[in-house]
């Protein structure tokens, strides 16, 4: 009986201290932004040696600043014309991509990026809102109606020549 009065009292002073505690009106959860930078994503340049270049870009989602990496294939070797100027610019068709829930680009992405563009593809890959070098509060926000949000700004991004006239929004990569 003693353990019950006990265990009715210790209730009745935590339910007392709550109480006592005045509410906050804004809760904060998630990790600090981390803006240092990787080598992960350091730009690729043509010195690399590799068969594609890579920069960071940016693109709106809803009021937020998305980050993405963008690889675009070295354009092949123009046969010169009557001019003495290479052929058309080539125009690269595009594949966009992201991470599933609770990653960012940096976690595994590159290597599919590269065979991408080095099989000629320039790719997009971008960080959801929240995530990774992507702006955005609180810190990784996991939503996959967000998320698909960001899929459809990135769409948008691409398809309206926001990424420049050397590559093809209106082809879909075809195996």
């Amino acid at each position: 009986m003693a353990s019950l009065g006990l265990l009715l009292a210790l209730a009745a002073l935590s339910l007392a201290l709550l109480l006592a505690v005045p509410p906050h009106h804004e809760l904060s959860y998630g990790f600090q932004r981390n803006t240092t930078a990787t080598a992960a994503s350091l730009p690729i340049t043509p010195a690399d040696g590799l068969p594609y270049t890579r920069r960071n870009i940016h693109f709106d989602s809803h009021g937020t600043t998305c980050d993405a990496w963008l690889y675009t294939p070295l354009p092949p070797e123009q046969p010169a014309g009557a001019d003495g100027s290479g052929g058309p610019a080539a125009q690269f068709p595009v594949v966009i991509m992201a991470h599933g829930l609770g990653a960012q680009k940096e976690m595994g992405l590159h290597r599919f990026a590269d065979a991408f563009a080095g099989a000629g593809l320039a790719v997009m890959v971008f960080d959801y809102r929240t995530f990774g070098g992507s702006d955005g509060e609180p810190r990784h926000w996991a939503s996959p109606r967000r998320h698909l949000d960001d899929w459809r700004a990135a769409l948008r991004f691409v398809k309206s020549g926001g990424l420049g006239p050397e590559y093809d929004t209106q082809k879909s990569p075809q195996r």
